[in-house]
């Protein structure tokens, strides 16, 4: 970041908001996202300068700079008008000073929050919106975008060959979630890759669709959809799935002690003999006995584990030796 100083000294004076240029402007909105919208916990492998991460942090939790950050985002969306000259009519500058005066009033009244992704230098980008709970409902947790499938995502990034993937081939997303790891294949094998992407919650359902079509300006040439998919009632399921993938990813899907054996069932009906299933789960002390289902249940039989290692990323908290530990594994045929 160029400017390690706190929003009130960054910002330019409210006043003085209308004689900004646009560019000048959209810089202060990234400034104020890096702060108020940071990435996703634990997503992000040790590379991080950690000072500055513990500068923005403390940046976040004070309450007289997000005061002000509130006062002048507030300021720039209620001159629109005014400034509308001055902003050249860009109504995107607009639109991300309002959802950023949303967040920083506090999530439940952003009630979506956008996410921008880059991976390989600028070479791909994804843009996601997470969705809030619903109702209380925790089926909905998969409309939000976590960690485990921001860590898988790099991972096929920096190696697709590694997990598989070339033209041609047949992948199945399970709990896709907001669909960053279905959408990342699609951005590397375009046109070339058939994917389906599957989940449960149909307010899920809904928000992965959504992205799905917002991350491709010509949707008929990427062969992705998405699709429901119970894995409790696995022989229920769409047309799609009928014919056996060629790689099965997961992110961050097993919390509950059932998720194992369910995704074992589904497995043995959608994984081609001879292929992997590439798994990617957080080691939370909280889901202790749900992570450790996964070694027992794939540890003998037709399915088992095939290669397990260790990633480590940084909490993202500005607590410099706190990290959030992932577990990756390779399952497939015995």
């Amino acid at each position: 970041m160029s400017f390690i100083i706190p929003p009130t000294t960054r910002l330019p004076p409210i006043k003085k908001i209308p004689y900004n240029s646009p560019q000048e402007l959209l810089e202060c909105l990234l400034y104020l996202r890096s702060i108020y919208n940071p990435p996703v916990r634990g997503s992000k492998r040790r590379r991080s300068d950690l000072q500055t991460v513990a500068v923005l942090d403390e940046w976040r939790s004070d309450p007289f700079e997000r005061s002000y950050a509130i006062r002048w985002l507030t300021a720039l969306v209620s001159q629109a008008v005014l400034c509308s000259e001055e902003l050249n009519h860009d109504d995107a500058l607009i639109a991300e000073a309002a959802a950023l005066l949303a967040i920083c009033s506090g999530t439940a009244g952003a009630g979506v929050i956008h996410r921008d992704f880059v991976f390989a230098p600028g070479a791909i980008q994804v843009r996601l919106t997470d969705a809030p709970l619903e109702n209380q409902d925790f089926g909905s947790v998969g409309a939000q975008t976590w960690g485990g499938a921001c860590v898988l995502a790099e991972a096929i990034v920096e190696d697709p060959l590694a997990f598989g993937l070339h033209p041609g081939t047949r992948v199945l997303e399970l709990g896709a979630g907001t669909g960053l790891v279905s959408i990342i294949v699609g951005k590397l094998l375009e046109g070339r890759v058939t994917i389906v992407a599957t989940d449960f919650h149909p307010s899920v359902l809904d928000n992965l669709k959504a992205n799905i079509a917002n991350n491709f300006a010509q949707p008929a040439s990427v062969a992705i959809s998405s699709t429901f998919l119970d894995w409790a009632d696995s022989d229920n399921h769409d047309r799609s799935l009928d014919i056996p993938f060629d790689v099965v990813l997961g992110g961050d899907i097993v919390y509950d002690a059932q998720h194992a054996v369910w995704i074992q069932a589904c497995l043995r009906k959608f994984l081609r003999k001879g292929a992997v299933f590439h798994l990617v789960i957080p080691l939370r002390p909280t889901f202790a006995t749900e992570s450790n289902t996964v070694e027992s249940v794939f540890r003998d039989g037709e399915l088992v584990v095939l290669s397990r290692e260790t990633v480590i990323c940084d909490a993202e908290n500005g607590i410099s030796d706190e990290a959030v530990e992932y577990a990756y594994y390779k399952i497939g045929w015995a």
